[in-house]
């Protein structure tokens, strides 16, 4: 069974997620990530921690323990929702101590000291899954925003459109003109063309939620399509 690093799952769902709108979770990658402010003050999670990396590792252990969390906050972040919180590497594989070590610059016994404190203190955790990737989040909750489980190439392409057209907010005419382009546009994800078609999805998914974001005025479909070309550009 693989192993794979996360952010501790309860954790995640109180403190880190977030909603496009009231109970919707956003479907693609996060563009950032919260931490409390406790301003002059330390919390007593942040006490435990410099207490055991102190403890086991030397006095500059809590910095880098620090450093690494920040990193593996960003990095599950930065993964569509059915795969957050896990910790991946860009090929959405899990991702391990040799890999964070490259990705940060420092040494991997120091990435390994990290992760054994931040287990230890509950901010991350080990999971055992069966295969992967995954067909949908091991740990997801009924209700939560999951990627349609479809094998058909016109149910997957007909959810994919009427989720973009709620994601950019057209209603009435405005979504059934723009409809067929994004079927068409769900075919072409369905064949592959982006790359896995869930986490495909889910991706484009959160482009549409930015350009909903940040346009609100102007032809949004438009704005749109050339976000995922240059997303497929970007790709390729």
């Amino acid at each position: 069974m693989p192993t794979l690093w996360c952010i501790n799952r309860k954790d995640w769902a109180e403190h880190y997620e977030q909603l496009v709108r009231a109970r919707q979770l956003k479907a693609g990658p996060l563009e950032w990530v919260k931490l409390q402010v406790y301003g002059h003050r330390s919390s007593p999670a942040y006490r435990r921690l410099i207490e055991k990396a102190q403890g086991r590792h030397g006095p500059w252990a809590p910095a880098a323990t620090m450093g690494v969390w920040c990193k593996l906050l960003e990095l599950a972040a930065d993964e569509p929702r059915p795969l957050r919180p896990y910790i991946l590497d860009e090929d959405d594989r899990p991702a391990d101590a040799a890999y964070l070590a490259w990705l940060l610059m420092i040494p991997p016994e120091v990435v390994a000291a990290a992760l054994e404190v931040l287990v230890d203190v509950r901010w991350i955790e080990q999971v055992e899954v069966e295969t992967w990737p995954p067909s949908h989040h091991p740990a997801a909750a009924p209700g939560d925003d999951e990627p349609a489980r479809l094998t058909n190439r016109t149910g997957f392409s007909g959810q994919f459109a009427r989720r973009v057209v709620e994601a950019l907010g057209l209603v009435g005419e405005k979504a059934a003109d723009n409809m067929a382009p994004f079927v068409a546009l769900g075919q072409r994800v369905f064949d592959g063309e982006f790359g896995r078609p869930q986490a495909a999805m889910l991706k484009i998914l959160g482009v549409a939620e930015r350009v909903a974001q940040k346009h609100t005025r102007g032809n949004v479909a438009a704005i749109f399509t050339a976000e995922v070309h240059r997303l497929k550009k970007g790709q390729t």
